[in-house]
């Protein structure tokens, strides 16, 4: 199957390069690369976010602002 992709000029030039050092076309270079990264994350391994969460004394009235969840919950 054929595929086109736009690719910056310096990336390209080392993917040529790369190519030649391996002696293997761009094609294959780039082939073993998709197949690489498919393979590192399996979809079914996914990953788990751990959303905070914000006690209250009565469930489904919390008023709160952004100030307020900044000063509950640390951002990177």
């Amino acid at each position: 199957m054929r595929i086109t992709i736009d690719v910056p000029k310096a990336l390209c030039q080392r993917l040529k390069a790369k190519a030649a050092r391996e002696q293997r076309s761009i094609e294959e270079v780039v082939a073993r690369i998709v197949v690489s990264t498919l393979r590192s994350r399996r979809p079914e391994e996914g990953y788990c976010v751990t959303l905070p969460l914000i006690a209250s004394r009565r469930p489904s009235s919390l008023k709160i602002d952004n100030n307020k969840i900044y000063s509950l919950i640390s951002f990177p």
